[in-house]
């Protein structure tokens, strides 16, 4: 007999809340930064929400809520995490990928961020490049890989507003190719939620 899994969300946050809960240990998202199975690592759902929820908190209680934060991990479940513990706190995710190091004295400035998320393995180098802007010395960091899970594991998630709850979840993006870019001062792109599109 055929069992529709389709949960319904109002929200991103909603969906991966609803998923966590009624799949825990499902492969949520898998990753081999080569496209093959070397070094393929994944997250289940319980952890992937545990994990946002514990860069949420720490997000929360630096004052992101409302800020934009430059998620500094190259593609991966790090910024994987790193986005959906934004989305939690509430925050605004500029994804930023760590090899662009080079070019950062565009894209920092361009953000206008107060907080960056990065790994314990790169934090060091993207931060020695960082503080060498005048808009970088005053960012305050947040390490996707070191910060500790709420003890209460699926409980409440991070505190957010009934109207925070209710927008669509905010990106904005750097393109540095061929000498074009997006300001980040621009709109952003705005997500809805498609429950089918987040795994079953």
């Amino acid at each position: 007999m055929h069992h529709n899994t389709t949960l319904a969300a109002a929200t991103l946050l909603d969906l991966l809340q609803q998923r966590a809960a009624t799949y825990r240990d499902k492969v949520a998202f898998s990753f081999s930064y080569d496209g093959d199975d070397n070094d393929r690592t994944q997250l289940t759902y319980e952890e992937l929400d545990r994990r946002a929820r514990a860069i949420a908190s720490t997000l929360q209680q630096q004052g992101a809520a409302g800020e934009r934060v430059l998620v500094m991990c190259r593609p991966g479940l790090d910024s994987v995490a790193g986005f959906f513990g934004c989305v939690y706190a509430g925050a605004v995710a500029v994804p930023v990928h760590e090899r662009l190091a080079p070019r950062l004295s565009s894209v920092v400035p361009d953000a206008r961020a107060r907080f960056a998320l990065a790994t314990a393995a790169t934090h060091a180098k993207i931060k020695a490049a960082i503080d060498e802007l005048a808009e970088g010395r005053d960012l305050q960091w947040v390490l996707t890989d070191a910060v500790d899970a709420p003890a209460d594991g699926l409980g409440d998630a991070p505190s957010r507003s009934r109207r925070d709850r209710d927008d669509s979840v905010h990106l904005r993006f750097h393109h540095h190719a061929e000498g074009r870019r997006t300001d980040a001062s621009q709109p952003a792109a705005q997500h809805g939620v498609d429950p089918a599109g987040m795994g079953r």
